[in-house]
């Protein structure tokens, strides 16, 4: 009883409450229904409430959507989030319509996050490493190969022909053999190397071969014989048993031309060496078997074993101007005999 009475107590204080708001009260701090105070002042609006759609979206979506600033939802508008919302197993969540838009602003606020390109490493392909396992084995070492320079255009045609198709070798592999064939420099050219001359001694193989038969080199009964005349007579008996190489023949053959012969020492000159002794011409004979001596004729200085040096063999017919012998009528006078021709 007596709890009822009091509620019947509270109810009448409520009631009474309602009745002095409606008819607008008293004292200063009353409001009217136009939002004003009895005196007339305007009332203050309560503040509004901010919505925090970064909190709500962790709460709400982060789980499944993921984190925020790599939200796989970004850019979902408040009208897509509010039909997601109204679907399984989203529908247990009470959200306001403020609430959503929130969410849908901090989605299309957040910029997606840049991640930058990942570059592959470089794989470097090692060119040298390659020629060895493919190449080496037919075309010789890398420093001394014999596809110098050859392109990667060269080398890929000659991979798809036989016996090479089964090597598999991709763009970049060929592309690094041609690079290594082209940057490794050339083995050094070397230089021919030219035998010593050896020189063939032809006057030892005169001496040893030669000497014997001919007489020594200086005074050699063959000289300025050929190459070919001593060739020649090399093949036939007795010289057969003598093996001379060409080389050795044409040495023989070059003393034999170069060295000087001796000199030739003219024989000296006697009286009888040119002619009889008188001469058997003209009238010698005549004068002398009637013993006129040769000065008595031709001057001082001759006679039977001397001659005179200065008019001897000069090719003049020199006679004494004291015979008086007339040139041109080819006659003498004298105290002999007169007038004489001959």
């Amino acid at each position: 009883m007596k709890s009822i009475l009091k509620a019947m107590l509270v109810m009448a204080a409520v009631i009474t409450v309602g009745l002095v708001s409606g008819c607008g009260g008293s004292g200063d701090s009353a409001t009217s229904a136009s939002g004003t105070t009895s005196a007339g002042t305007p009332t203050s609006a309560p503040p509004a409430s901010v919505v925090d759609g970064a909190a709500l979206y962790a709460a709400n979506c982060a789980s499944c959507h993921g984190a925020l600033a790599t939200s796989a939802k970004k850019n979902a508008t408040a009208a897509q989030i509010g039909l997601r919302m109204g679907t399984t197993p989203y529908s247990t969540r009470a959200l306001t319509n403020a609430e959503i838009q929130a969410i849908a602003s901090v989605l299309a606020t957040t910029p997606p996050p840049v991640t930058p390109p990942v570059t592959p490493p470089t794989t470097t392909v090692d060119g040298a490493a390659l020629y060895a396992a493919n190449c080496a084995s037919c075309h010789g070492p890398l420093a001394t190969s014999a596809k110098k320079n050859a392109t990667a255009a060269q080398i890929g045609v000659r991979m798809a022909a036989a016996p090479y198709t089964t090597r598999t070798l991709t763009a970049a592999e060929i592309q690094a053999i041609a690079g290594v064939l082209a940057a490794t420099p050339p083995p050094p050219v070397t230089p021919p190397v030219t035998p010593p001359v050896t020189t063939v001694d032809g006057v030892a193989l005169y001496a040893a071969n030669c000497a014997s038969c001919h007489g020594p080199l200086a005074t050699s009964a063959k000289k300025n014989a050929t190459a070919a005349q001593i060739g020649v007579r090399m093949a036939a008996a007795p010289y057969t048993t003598r093996t001379l190489t060409a080389a050795e023949i044409q040495a023989i053959a070059g003393v034999l031309v170069s060295t000087t012969p001796p000199p030739v020492t003219p024989p000296v000159a006697t009286c009888g060496s040119c002619h009889a002794i008188p001469p058997a011409t003209g009238e010698h004979s005549f004068h002398s078997g009637r013993n006129i001596g040769c000065a008595t004729c031709h001057g001082s200085g001759f006679s039977s074993t001397t001659v005179n040096a200065a008019t001897h063999n000069n090719g003049v017919k020199n006679l004494a101007t004291t015979i008086g012998w007339n040139t041109t009528s080819r006659s003498c006078s004298n105290s002999c005999h007169g007038r004489k021709t001959w």
